[in-house]
């Protein structure tokens, strides 16, 4: 074997010398996409998340400009009742009453609108509500609120 001339040598170092440099760059470059990726990806999640606040904002402006109005006309009170009420019913409080009576009229299917018509607040009602259930003079289908028989 020869030895390699210097001229040969030094051709040989540059040139792995400029295949490092290129390999390096290189690399540098797959990770710069590879960061660029990500920052495109971020981006994407940050305009999803953006959406997403704009949909609940209209969401929550249009749930604060929407309010259940109960027309009085709709439900009214009995005066008295012109039946005999059963003895359950009649053992009951005013307020549980008055509840039953109107209910054995006409079902409801939101609690506002039993308090509308009585003008009652919302604890004097589930109050007569909770009382009615208790004696089983109440049947909560979904939320509709029937008055139930009695069971003798």
């Amino acid at each position: 074997m020869a030895p390699i001339p210097k001229k040969a040598r030094a051709a040989v170092e540059e040139l792995a010398a400029a295949i490092g440099k290129a390999l390096e760059k290189r690399r540098e470059e797959g990770e710069l996409e590879r960061e660029k990726q990500r920052i495109r990806e971020l981006e994407a999640k940050l305009a999803e998340a953006q959406k997403e606040v704009e949909r609940l904002k209209t969401a929550l402006a249009v749930k604060e400009t929407i309010k259940v109005e109960v027309k009085p006309a709709e439900l009214r009170l009995p005066a008295e009742p012109q039946i005999r009420l059963p003895s359950v019913v009649e053992s009951l409080d005013s307020d549980a009453r008055q509840v039953w009576a109107l209910l054995k009229q006409k079902p409801v299917k939101y609690k506002v609108e039993l308090m509308a018509a009585f003008g009652w607040g919302r604890r004097r009602l589930n109050r007569a509500l909770r009382t009615l259930q208790n004696r089983r003079l109440l049947k909560v289908e979904g939320r509709r609120l029937n008055a139930a028989e009695p069971i003798i």
